[in-house]
C-alpha cells in the first residue's frame, strides 16, 4: 500500500469511513447469523470500530487499522495500529481467531495472496473469513468519477473478478463457502438486511454472476476443518 498517499488522505473527514454504511450493515447481519457467542473476532481495516459497535462486540474482539485517529477514538475497543507493507507482510496478532473480517480492505493492497496466507495462519481450523471486493462492473464508474481527486477510491489497486478471488482463496488454503451481493439502489437500500437474503452457498466463486445493481460482493471462506 502507498502509505504516504493513505496518510495524506483525510480519512476522518470521510463520512463513508466513519458511518454504518450498507456493506457494514449487511456484514453485521451475516455475522449475527453466523453466531458470535464466545467467538474471537479479528477485524482488519476496522476504521473506528464501527462494525464492532454495530454488533456490541467487546470481549474477544481485536481491530486493526493504520489510521491514528481510529486509535484515539477507540474507547474501550481493543483497536491496534497496523500497517500493511507489500514487501514485508506484517504479522497478524494473537491467534487463533474464530472469525476474521477484512471488508473494504483488499482493494487497497497488491499482495493479496500473502495476506490471505496470513489469515489462514491465524484462523482456527474450520473458522471463517468474511471479506469483500468491489464488483468489477461497478469499478470503472467509480474510478473514472474520482480519478485525480483526493478520494479513497484513487488508492484502489486492481479489482479481482469472482474467479480471481476464488483462485486467491484456494492458493492460500481457504475453502469457498458463500457469497452475498451488496445491492445498492439509490445509494442505500431502504430495508436493512435486504441483501442478506441473497446469500448463496457455493463450492466455487468462479461462476458467480452478480445482478445489475450489485456494487460489492461479500465472500465467506473457511479454513480447513479439524
Amino acid at each position: 500500500m502507498d502509505h504516504s498517499a493513505a496518510e495524506a488522505y483525510d480519512w476522518g473527514a470521510d463520512a463513508y469511513y466513519v458511518r454504518a454504511h450498507l456493506r457494514l450493515r449487511v456484514l453485521a447481519e451475516l455475522l449475527r447469523r453466523h453466531g458470535l457467542a464466545g467467538a474471537r473476532v479479528l477485524d482488519v481495516g476496522a476504521g473506528l470500530g464501527t462494525l464492532a459497535r454495530l454488533l456490541g462486540l467487546r470481549e474477544g474482539y481485536v481491530g486493526l487499522d493504520q489510521y491514528e485517529e481510529a486509535l484515539r477514538q477507540a474507547g474501550d475497543l481493543d483497536l491496534r495500529r497496523w500497517h500493511w507493507d507489500d514487501a514485508v507482510c506484517a504479522p497478524l496478532p494473537d491467534p487463533p481467531f474464530d472469525i476474521v473480517v477484512a471488508s473494504g480492505f483488499l482493494e487497497y493492497i497488491e499482495s493479496r495472496e500473502a495476506f490471505l496466507r496470513r489469515v489462514h495462519e491465524v484462523l482456527r481450523p474450520g473458522g471463517t473469513l468474511f471479506t469483500s471486493m468491489i464488483w468489477e462492473r461497478y469499478w470503472p464508474r467509480r474510478w473514472h468519477a474520482f480519478r485525480g481527486r483526493p478520494h479513497r477510491h484513487a488508492l484502489w489497486k486492481r479489482i479481482e473478478t469472482p474467479a480471481g478471488m476464488d483462485a486467491l482463496f484456494r492458493a492460500a488454503g481457504l475453502v469457498p463457502a458463500a457469497a452475498t451481493p451488496v445491492i445498492n439502489v439509490r445509494h442505500e437500500w431502504p430495508h436493512e438486511g435486504y441483501s442478506c437474503r441473497r446469500r448463496r452457498e457455493v463450492d466455487s466463486f468462479a461462476t458467480l454472476r452478480p445482478g445489475l445493481f450489485t456494487d460489492q460482493l461479500i465472500y465467506e471462506v473457511r479454513g480447513p476443518g479439524l
